[in-house]
């Protein structure tokens, strides 16, 4: 078994909203993008992805998923910090 970490992309900087709510940039968009597309040349896709709730960890890993053309996440509360 291989277990692959991917961080979050750029986001927002904190606002009002909190931590929770902050959502990624275009940049950070790109790189979810470009890690599936690295991954994907690689033969290295992962067979299923988790996700904290947080909004910045979702919206990376729907663009992963999306572009690497595999089943989209599966949202574990545990995985984010304080829950």
């Amino acid at each position: 078994m291989e277990l692959i970490l991917l961080r979050h992309g750029k986001a927002e900087d904190i606002n009002i909203g909190g931590d929770f709510s902050r959502e990624l940039v275009e940049k950070g968009r790109e790189q979810a993008r470009r890690a599936a597309r690295l991954l994907k040349a690689a033969g290295a896709l992962p067979h299923i992805v988790l996700t904290s709730p947080l909004t910045r960890a979702r919206q990376t890993s729907d663009e992963f998923c999306e572009t690497a053309g595999i089943p989209g996440p599966v949202i574990q509360g545990w995985l984010s910090c304080g829950m």
